[in-house]
């Protein structure tokens, strides 16, 4: 039956761009398993522009939460106007939940994450309510005992597991995301890119230190350090010391030979050109890990060692085993990250 109807399906995904990322093969197996689908996807502000690169997205809407209370009801209006066959909410958020709930929809399904930090019998308590009282299809998701059972809980397959519930569809492993009309510039050099996310600096790791390991990579590499908006909190000496290029001086890029270039704040079409065109990424764990990671780089990613960093690996890993992972303290992630660069063939 799924094969000879239209089927309307909506996903609410509208959180970060690493979400987005990882959700973007359980899309991508429900329209090989329903060719003839019409998919539907909630995004935010920080992430649509990858449903647009998706063939396999048919509409997008914005739903952010920064957004003013008036748009936010006019959503909610919208959102009641359409039917769906099937309506899935990825995100954790109560808004998330609500939206959900004022759909149209035969069969809804939600992930339910119980807290990893607070004890999860009082976590969520009003979704589990909500979902056993209206017979929402649920998967509650405990992160912390399935870590400490040694069970998976990727977040990929999370999401396949709550689809899998209703629509039978393959389980994605590996996935490589390339835009159409993607291109390697011949003009720009391969070099390693750092991105410059604040979680690098704090009280135990500063700029000096992040120089010092600038100053050993670039001894035989060329680098490349792209920002974001919480960059300039945490790299004001950085961002001085180096020559700085934007969206508006990126086609300049080629004629720039300094070894170390600053990136800053491009758009997501550039900074997707210039991972594209890097031999390495070295990154602290981010949106950057899976941007990275979807377009097939080779990467060193950095876990928080104060903030369960081998439990967010397990369940945030890129989609990928073309990478290596440092958990260290912060006194020995420069040795580390160098010691790494050499078990990579790049």
């Amino acid at each position: 039956m799924l094969n000879h109807k239209k089927i309307k399906i909506c996903v609410i995904r509208n959180d970060k761009m690493g979400d987005m990322i990882l959700t973007l093969p359980i899309l991508k197996e429900i329209r090989n398993k329903i060719p003839n689908s019409y998919i539907k996807v909630v995004c935010s502000n920080t992430n649509y522009f990858l449903c647009q690169e998706a063939k396999f997205v048919d509409e997008f809407c914005i739903y952010d939460s920064k957004m003013s209370f008036f748009s936010k009801m006019k959503f909610f209006r919208n959102i009641k106007k359409d039917s769906y066959d099937y309506f899935f909410n990825f995100c954790q958020s109560i808004e998330s939940f609500l939206i959900l709930l004022f759909s149209k929809s035969k069969i809804k399904s939600t992930l339910i994450y119980l807290s990893r930090y607070k004890n999860p019998n009082r976590s969520k308590i009003f979704q589990k309510f909500i979902s056993s009282i209206l017979k929402i299809n649920n998967l509650i998701i405990d992160r912390r005992k399935l870590f400490e059972t040694k069970n998976n809980f990727h977040q990929t397959n999370i999401m396949y597991e709550l689809v899998n519930k209703k629509i039978s569809i393959k389980n994605p492993k590996k996935f490589v995301f390339l835009p159409e009309n993607y291109q390697i510039e011949k003009n720009f050099e391969k070099r390693i890119l750092l991105h410059l996310s604040n979680r690098w600096i704090d009280k135990n790791y500063d700029e000096n230190q992040f120089i010092e390991l600038l100053k050993k990579l670039q001894k035989k590499n060329k680098l490349y350090l792209t920002t974001d908006y919480s960059s300039s909190s945490s790299f004001n000496v950085v961002l001085e010391k180096y020559i700085k290029l934007n969206d508006n001086s990126f086609n300049e890029l080629p004629f720039y030979k300094d070894n170390i270039i600053i990136l800053d704040k491009l758009n997501f079409k550039n900074w997707r050109k210039i991972i594209l065109n890097s031999k390495l990424v070295i990154t602290y764990e981010c949106g950057c890990v899976h941007v990275s990671s979807m377009s097939n780089i080779p990467q060193i990613i950095i876990y928080d060692y104060k903030n369960e960093p081998f439990m967010i690996h397990e369940e945030y890993s890129p989609l990928t085993k073309n990478y290596k992972k440092v958990i260290v303290t912060q006194n020995l992630i420069n040795k580390e990250i160098v010691s790494k660069l050499k078990q990579i063939n790049v």
